[in-house]
């Protein structure tokens, strides 16, 4: 029986898919070369816990501290095409899209709005402070928005192979990392998840009213040591918008581990 948060199982079929070599997908795809193990980061989808976890592994930790040298550290073993095709073991995580894109508007979008608006072409530079979900969403349906950052792109567009080992469910790591890090060659740590990254370590607010709330007003929030809880910036209008933009994603999820595992059921 397959350990709780994990899913797949190719038995070792690599069907790559056609534009597998593309750069995009390319330099999302790291290797362990001691254990003959390919896999894919996805941004936003404990990304950093990976990369911190598999550059340990090398004997290259104490990156915690600075997360900018890991991820360029990190890109220094990139897979190649023959270790690709010639992996031994696969895998990858994988989020519920409405989760991952709340957490990228909480995280992103409100923290770093320089960055991840006013740096984008088409995105009005005024608009960076009263930008709302509801906005962004709204910007993201536009016609090539979705594509416009790797952080809020359908994972879809960053996976390798047709199916991969093992898929390892976001929203369970605390259960898969054990399992995993047998399958895999080395030991996951989900030390990440305690930096100074995500939304626990804000105290998370339930209620009406934040799909429409401008990100200075939650930036604010942050800083009092409260956040809107991921699923409270929905409507049903959003969920139905979002549901469409990444039908793709949430197909997959609720396939690999079920409808009752995803935030909303569309």
């Amino acid at each position: 029986m397959m350990a709780q948060g994990l899913a797949g199982g190719s038995g070792g079929n690599r069907q790559i898919i056609k534009d597998a070599f593309t750069r995009q997908r390319m330099q999302n795809a790291l290797a362990f070369a001691p254990g003959n193990t390919v896999f894919t980061i996805i941004p936003k989808v404990a990304c950093t816990s990976l990369q911190l976890s598999f550059l340990a592994a090398l004997g290259e930790a104490g990156y915690a501290s600075d997360l900018e040298s890991a991820y360029k550290r990190a890109k220094h073993f990139r897979a190649t095409r023959a270790q690709i095709a010639e992996a031994g073991f696969t895998f990858t995580f994988h989020r519920d899209p409405f989760g991952r894109l709340a957490s990228c508007f909480l995280d992103k979008i409100v923290n770093k709005p320089q960055k991840f608006l006013v740096r984008i072409a088409g995105m009005p530079p005024l608009a960076a402070d009263t930008m709302t979900f509801r906005r962004w969403v709204g910007w993201l349906v536009a016609k090539d928005n979705l594509m416009a950052n790797l952080h809020w792109r359908p994972q879809s567009t960053l996976l390798l192979y047709r199916e991969y080992d093992r898929y390892v469910q976001f929203e369970r790591l605390s259960e898969a990392a054990g399992p995993l890090s047998e399958l895999c060659g080395f030991a996951f740590s989900g030390i990440a998840m305690d930096l100074q990254l995500t939304t626990r370590r804000y105290a998370l607010v339930r209620g009406a009213g934040f799909a429409d709330m401008p990100i200075s007003e939650i930036r604010a929030m942050q800083a009092a040591g409260t956040c809107p809880a991921h699923d409270q910036l929905y409507d049903p209008d959003l969920v139905r918008l979002v549901a469409g933009l990444y039908a793709g994603d949430a197909a997959r999820h609720a396939g690999l581990f079920g409808r009752s595992e995803m935030m909303f059921r569309t």
